[in-house]
């Protein structure tokens, strides 16, 4: 059986290709979304449709997305997201392109983060309570740094494994990103 989480864990080239806030934006409404076409992309993001339709070529011809076959007429082309997360690892990538791809990362869930705070007044209680901003400074090694993160990473790996199939999901369940 398919793994129903995907993940991707980009070579430098694939990263140097996904290293513009527009493509990660992209990217995130197909997982998000699932299938779309240049005009549905740009009308969600603001942006005009060549900007979408050039961005989606690149994001193809890195491997992070493709044309979904079946869907749509003529002209109309649907794109759909190959990959549920993306998964770095700093000691593959050279200076530059680890600084390009952690800026763009950055900008892109920045975005979410402005987005999720904008929703939170309109979301029920529960919701609201299980989100949080919190943050931590603790003095660690980078041997512990990198513990701390695996750890972070095997706790979402877990909940990710628990997730139901789609259009099998308890009544009440949400999209919930956790960004790291």
């Amino acid at each position: 059986m398919p793994d129903p989480h995907p993940a991707i864990t980009p070579t430098p080239e694939q990263l140097r290709g996904i290293s513009h806030p527009l493509r990660m934006r992209i990217l995130g409404r197909l997982r998000l979304d699932g299938p779309q076409t240049a005009t549905d992309l740009a009308a969600a993001l603001g942006v005009n449709t060549g900007q979408t339709s050039y961005h989606l070529r690149q994001l193809a011809q890195y491997g992070f997305i493709a044309e979904s076959t079946g869907m749509g007429t003529g002209r109309e082309r649907y794109w759909h997201a190959l990959h549920q997360s993306t998964r770095t690892r700093a000691s593959t990538l050279d200076p530059d392109t680890s600084a390009a791809f952690r800026q763009a990362a950055v900008v892109n869930q920045l975005q979410w983060v402005q987005a999720a705070v904008q929703e939170h007044a309109e979301l029920p209680a529960p919701w609201r309570e299980a989100g949080t901003n919190s943050d931590w400074w603790i003095r660690l090694t980078a041997a512990q740094a990198h513990e701390l993160v695996a750890r972070i990473g095997a706790v979402v790996d877990e909940a990710l494994a628990a997730e139901p199939p789609a259009g099998q999901e308890p009544d009440g369940a949400e999209l919930f990103m956790v960004q790291l």
